[in-house]
């Protein structure tokens, strides 16, 4: 009778250990699994940086772009206005340039009338 009770308290350890194995093996699945989570968790942020990152670089360069073309064609129209007032006085000076006479802003009868003449 003792070596059935000392066997059936064996066999109760045996099955109570064996419990706590597979509980132990649960609670390290649901770890790793955690742990997998979070570096999921972790790539997905550090993704999604990068391309936040790469998007801000690239506008900021296309507003790079941008300004660099327009000071360019600023430049250009500095130029350009620069050449004009430069060839309008030469004109002046010269004598080839007579001012138009100033237009009438008369009404449109006044218009038809010095059509019609």
């Amino acid at each position: 009778a003792l070596r059935a009770a000392r066997d059936g308290a064996a066999s109760q350890l045996e099955n109570e250990l064996a419990r706590m194995r597979a509980a132990l093996g649960e609670a390290e699945r649901a770890r790793e699994a955690a742990e997998s989570a979070a570096r999921d968790a972790r790539a997905k942020a550090s993704a999604t940086e990068s391309e936040w990152r790469a998007q801000a670089s690239a506008r900021a360069a296309a507003a790079d772009g941008a300004r660099r073309d327009a000071e360019r064609r600023a430049a250009e129209a500095e130029k350009r206005a620069a050449y004009a007032e430069t060839r309008l006085e030469e004109l002046r000076k010269s004598g080839t340039l007579v001012s138009p006479p100033r237009k009438s802003h008369g009404s449109s009868d006044d218009l038809m009338n010095k059509w019609r003449a």
